[in-house]
């Protein structure tokens, strides 16, 4: 019963067992990616918006002003029905802090 056959069957099996099990964890638990979404320009004033997933149950607004070179996060507030204002950051400061590998 334990030909070369039926092992590698066997083996063969286990083998599409786990890959199915591995690809339909990805599809499970995959995260959203952030996406840009909108590249405005509106009263002279260049922005970026774009949106990016905090949790499964909040997303936040990311807004770049080209000008001032800042970047805000926003997060919608479902009872006032307003973005919120959580930080703002200095990209010219950030791209600063990267370093390039050498």
């Amino acid at each position: 019963m334990k030909s070369p056959q039926n092992i590698t069957i066997a083996f063969l099996m286990i083998s599409a067992a786990i890959l199915t099990a591995l690809l339909v964890g990805m599809h499970v638990w995959d995260s959203p990616r952030a996406q840009a979404e909108v590249s405005v320009r509106h009263a002279q004033v260049p922005i970026i918006m774009t949106t990016g997933a905090y949790s499964k149950s909040m997303d936040l607004v990311y807004i770049i002003d080209i000008r001032t070179r800042r970047m805000n996060a926003y997060a919608y507030n479902q009872q006032s029905k307003r973005l919120m204002p959580l930080s703002t950051v200095v990209v010219d400061e950030v791209f600063r802090s990267i370093r390039p590998p050498r």
